[in-house]
């Protein structure tokens, strides 16, 4: 098991593991209130540098937690806790050719989304819903299908 899946499974924790990558993802939910804008923005490592490679935007509270695989050409984005909206979602990005592409998004109640993270494959994301029922935490994993989307059903993990 990756070290990811052991950090979710045991105390929902996305804590980084150290991955071979010069890719890092800067995410900044709240940059607007004014223009209701959240971004996550993706910076590359080498030596020139950081250099910006993307930028990622949606509504103010997009990029509450990022997640992103090994090679980095996969990203996943939350926004759990949208303004005008009773549900949460995870945008889940592809790299192919150069492109950055929405390939997946992911809907659930409000608090969906509040951690998530991709295992270094990309190919298992972990989705953490929490609530104020008397549960309290759910915990998903979404497998990516074989046209490379994920859902739409996940397995439940817990509770």
């Amino acid at each position: 098991m990756l070290c990811q899946e052991q950090n979710i499974l045991k105390k929902f924790s996305t804590k980084n593991c150290s991955f071979p990558s010069t890719l890092h993802l800067i995410a900044d939910p709240y940059h607007s209130i004014a223009n209701n804008e959240g971004l996550v923005l993706l910076y590359s490592n080498d030596s020139l540098g950081h250099q910006l490679e993307h930028t990622f935007s949606g509504e103010y509270g997009f990029g509450h937690s990022v997640a992103m695989n090994a090679r980095g050409d996969w990203v996943a984005i939350s926004l759990p806790y949208p303004v005008n909206s009773s549900n949460g979602y995870v945008y889940i990005y592809r790299k192919e050719h150069g492109i950055w592409d929405l390939v997946s998004t992911l809907v659930g109640p409000w608090g969906f989304g509040k951690t998530i993270t991709l295992t270094a494959d990309g190919r298992k994301l972990f989705v953490l819903l929490t609530t104020a029922d008397v549960n309290g935490k759910y915990l998903y994993r979404y497998d990516r299908n074989p046209n490379e989307t994920f859902g739409p059903a996940p397995t439940v993990l817990y509770p």
